[in-house]
C-alpha cells in the first residue's frame, strides 16, 4: 500500500509539472513584432518579457507592442522581415532597408523565423539607411537589375583567391611538376530580397603562367597531386621565375522565376618558385 501511494504522488507531480512547463512555453512565444511603418532615420531594438517580445523603434516616428499577459497564446503572428533593395542605379548611395510580413502559426518554427529577422535587422542596421516612404512605396527594380546590385555591392569581393602548391616545392628541367589548387572550386550565396530569396551559384577553372604572366595555360578544372593530375607544368629553364595562378569565376543567378549570368569576375595569385637541373641537385646533395 505505501509503494502504491509513492508512486501516485509522483504520477501526480509529473503531470503537473508538464503542465506548467507547457503554459510557461506557450506565454514566452512571441506574440508579434512592431510595424516599423516609418523607417527613415529610426533604430530598432528588441527585448522580452511579460509573456512576448517587443520591438521600440526609435529616432524617427517611435512605437512598441508586446504580448498581452495571459494564459491563451494567439493562433497568428505577425513578423516584418527586412531585405535590401535598390532604387537607382548600382551604387550603394542608391541602397535601403524596406521589409515584407508573412504570417505564420504560433509555434516554435515561428519563434525561429522571428528570431532570424530581428538577426537581420541588427545586421542591416549596420550597412544600409532605411528607406524612406516614396521608396518603400517605389516599384522594385527588375529581378536582372536588383541580382547585379546585390552582387556588386555584398557578394563579388567574397569570391576566393587561389589557393595551390607544386609539390616538392621546387621544379628540375625536363621533369614535369604536378600544381595541386587546394582552394574552393564553387561557392553561393543567397540573400533575401524584394521580390523573394536571391541565390547565386559561382563555379571556376583555372590558368596558370610559369612566367610571371605573361602567357597562361588552362583552362583546368582542378589540379591534384600525383599520380592524378590535372595541372602539369614543364620547365625549360633553370633559375627563378614567378608562377601565377588565375582563377576565373561564372557566376548564376536566380530569382522571381527569372536566371542570369554576371559578367566573368577573375581572382589570381603568384609566389616565387624555384628551378634547377639535376646537375645542381646532385651537387647539392654531396655537402
Amino acid at each position: 500500500m505505501y509503494l502504491y501511494l509513492r508512486v501516485r504522488s509522483l504520477l501526480i507531480l509529473t503531470v503537473a509539472v508538464a503542465i506548467v512547463m507547457d503554459s510557461l512555453w506557450s506565454r514566452s512565444l512571441p506574440l508579434r513584432t512592431v510595424e516599423p511603418s516609418i523607417l527613415t532615420g529610426t533604430t530598432i531594438t528588441t527585448g522580452s518579457g511579460n509573456g512576448g517580445v517587443s520591438v521600440t523603434i526609435s529616432g524617427g516616428s517611435t512605437g512598441s507592442q508586446s504580448g498581452s499577459e495571459g494564459t491563451t497564446a494567439p493562433t497568428t503572428i505577425t513578423i516584418y522581415v527586412p531585405f535590401v533593395t535598390f532604387h537607382a542605379g548600382n551604387s550603394r548611395a542608391s541602397a535601403c532597408v524596406s521589409y515584407r510580413t508573412i504570417t505564420m502559426a504560433n509555434s516554435y518554427a515561428a519563434q525561429l523565423e522571428l528570431n532570424n529577422a530581428q538577426a537581420l535587422w541588427a545586421r542591416y542596421a549596420t550597412l544600409f539607411q532605411r528607406c524612406t516612404p516614396t521608396q518603400v512605396a517605389a516599384a522594385p527594380p527588375s529581378p536582372g537589375t536588383l541580382a547585379s546590385s546585390i552582387w556588386q555591392q555584398r557578394f563579388e569581393h567574397l569570391l576566393p583567391t587561389p589557393d595551390f602548391t607544386i609539390p616538392p616545392g621546387f621544379g628540375v628541367i625536363n621533369i614535369p611538376s604536378y600544381l595541386v589548387t587546394e582552394g574552393q572550386d564553387t561557392v553561393g550565396f543567397t540573400d533575401s530580397t524584394a521580390l523573394g530569396t536571391l541565390s547565386i551559384a559561382a563555379s571556376s577553372t583555372y590558368s596558370v603562367s610559369t612566367n610571371g604572366g605573361a602567357t597562361f595555360q588552362g583552362p583546368f578544372v582542378h589540379g591534384y597531386p600525383w599520380p592524378t593530375g590535372g595541372i602539369t607544368l614543364r620547365w625549360q629553364r633553370a633559375g627563378n621565375t614567378t608562377i601565377t595562378v588565375r582563377q576565373d569565376w561564372m557566376a548564376r543567378w536566380s530569382l522571381d522565376g527569372q536566371s542570369g549570368s554576371f559578367p566573368l569576375v577573375v581572382t589570381a595569385a603568384s609566389e616565387n618558385f624555384h628551378v634547377a637541373t639535376l646537375t645542381a641537385l646532385h651537387l647539392q646533395s654531396q655537402f
